[in-house]
């Protein structure tokens, strides 16, 4: 088992105690005599929250910083349990939307936060969080945030649907990408933007709009930077048919439709025609120094004569892929076996290549393990505890954050994971109830336990001690005893 990693029990009681501590203060200064239920005061309103998102709601009246949390749990109400959803959450939205606006404001604790999302892929690629198919929204934005640290908002937007596209719709229908190189050539081109993704590469027809969604297979690609009239066209399809009839004639190639056929040129090319068909694909409006750039790169020949074309001369694909994305038709050319992922950005800004290059490869990795469902670490919730105790220590320390900040962050993402609290006796919803009460005049209600109803609460302290005695005593040993049952714990990576 050369892809595992064997934790003793030793280590791994260490990483319980150390973990369950934390959830206990977390449970302790949310629901304490100095938790966020003491922050809510107000008089002659009747308030009563469903869950702790609502309670957090309100508490942003007096706390900008807690406002993004809300914003985004609003609409996506967490999941007892959902481990994985909680955890991608967190690594996107609360941290990028929150912290980066509030607290970043130097190029160091930049540098800081980069490093910090670096150190974060690695952990959720090293634990194998799984996560079903239906949170794709939060993959992407998990993609996209860990992007935008390092290349322009509106470029990372781009890559991230592209890379989530490419997985989501191809990832099924072929083998398991296996790569070892990425390759990103950035050029600076005006205000042009598009992203070419090479599994082969990914272009955006600018000219027409009236792509068929289908698969082409065994299609050809001509670059050519002069201008093209009827009768090259012409001489590229007699190629294709594997024809040197003179008998075809001209008018009559108007009228046949063409298979799988991609010309690549600049602005001026393809001026003159005024004749249009589907199955030629004309992607023009390039410059000539990007197609010399491709030429090199990607080994596509130029042409110059066609009346002379040769096998030689075309760059083969073997399958084209056509979807479209925010309106503009995308292709996505696939080359066998490949093993590399070649990037070429067009911007209007320049990006550093290398930086770039080190988070893509790390978010496929990560990627690729979140949708790979063989992998499950035993409790999702405890890879929660793992990380945002990992984030605290390493992260928030470097940044002199009030720990009250972080508390406030952690503690309304943080639930204890369903599988841990299976076959007992204590009662999941009662526990999920405890952040339901509401205020009225001076009087606080809370939920009785043991009656099953509000009861009239006199001393916030009161909180402090319902949950400590009992519930969180018994949920800590729950936890205790379904881990140190274990002689190990196996990790897959």
């Amino acid at each position: 088992m050369k892809n595992c990693k064997i934790i003793n029990k030793k280590i791994l009681n260490f990483l319980i105690i150390n973990s369950l501590i934390f959830l206990m203060s977390i449970v302790k200064k949310t629901f304490g005599p100095f938790g966020l239920l003491k922050l809510i005061k107000k008089k002659k309103k009747f308030y009563l929250t469903k869950n702790i998102v609502l309670m957090i709601e309100l508490v942003c009246l007096s706390n900008p910083l807690v406002y993004p949390i809300v914003s985004i749990l609003k609409k996506n109400s967490t999941i007892l349990g959902d481990g994985g959803k909680i955890l991608v959450l967190f690594l996107s939205e609360i941290i990028s939307k929150s912290l980066i606006d509030f607290l970043f404001q130097n190029k160091k604790k930049l540098l800081t936060y980069k490093n910090c999302i670096i150190r974060t892929i690695d952990i959720v690629n090293f634990l194998r969080i799984r996560i079903s198919g239906h949170l794709i929204e939060y993959i992407f934005l998990f993609v996209y945030n860990c992007l935008e640290t390092t290349c322009y908002s509106r470029i990372a937007k781009n890559i991230t649907f592209e890379l989530i596209s490419f997985f989501s719709k191809f990832y099924q229908i072929n083998n398991k990408l296996i790569f070892n190189k990425i390759k990103i050539t950035n050029l600076k081109i005006g205000s042009i933007f598009d992203l070419l993704l090479f599994c082969g590469f990914i272009y955006s027809n600018q000219q027409h709009n009236n792509f068929k969604k289908k698969i082409l297979k065994n299609t050809g690609i001509f670059i050519c930077i002069n201008t093209i009239s009827e009768n090259d066209l012409y001489l590229i399809y007699k190629f294709f048919l594997n024809c040197n009839n003179k008998n075809v004639l001209l008018n009559v190639f108007q009228k046949l439709k063409i298979d799988n056929l991609i010309i690549l040129g600049t602005s001026k090319a393809f001026s003159k025609l005024n004749w249009s068909c589907k199955n030629i694909y004309v992607l023009s409006n390039f410059k000539k120094d990007f197609l010399l750039k491709i030429t090199s790169d990607l080994n596509v020949p130029l042409i110059f004569d066609f009346a002379s074309i040769t096998c030689d001369n075309i760059f083969m694909i073997d399958k084209i892929f056509e979807y479209e994305l925010f309106g503009n038709f995308k292709l996505f050319f696939q080359k066998k076996k490949c093993k590399y992922i070649s990037m070429i950005i067009l911007s209007g800004e320049k990006i550093i290549r290398s930086d770039l290059k080190l988070i893509i490869y790390k978010i496929i990795k990560s990627y690729l393990n979140i949708i790979d469902y063989q992998f499950l670490l035993y409790g999702s919730g405890y890879s929660e505890i793992f990380i945002s105790k990992y984030l605290l220590k390493s992260f928030f320390s470097e940044l002199y954050i009030s720990p009250v900040i972080i508390n406030i962050y952690i503690e309304t993402l943080l639930y204890l994971p369903k599988i841990l609290l299976k076959n007992t006796n204590l009662h999941i919803e009662y526990f999920l109830k405890l952040s339901n009460y509401f205020n009225t005049d001076n009087n606080t209600y809370v939920i009785n336990i043991k009656k099953n109803c509000f009861s009239l609460v006199k001393y916030t302290y009161c909180f402090e001690s319902l949950i400590n005695k009992e519930f969180l005593y018994n949920i800590i040993m729950l936890i205790i005893r379904e881990f140190t049952s274990l002689n190990s714990l196996v990790i897959f990576f």
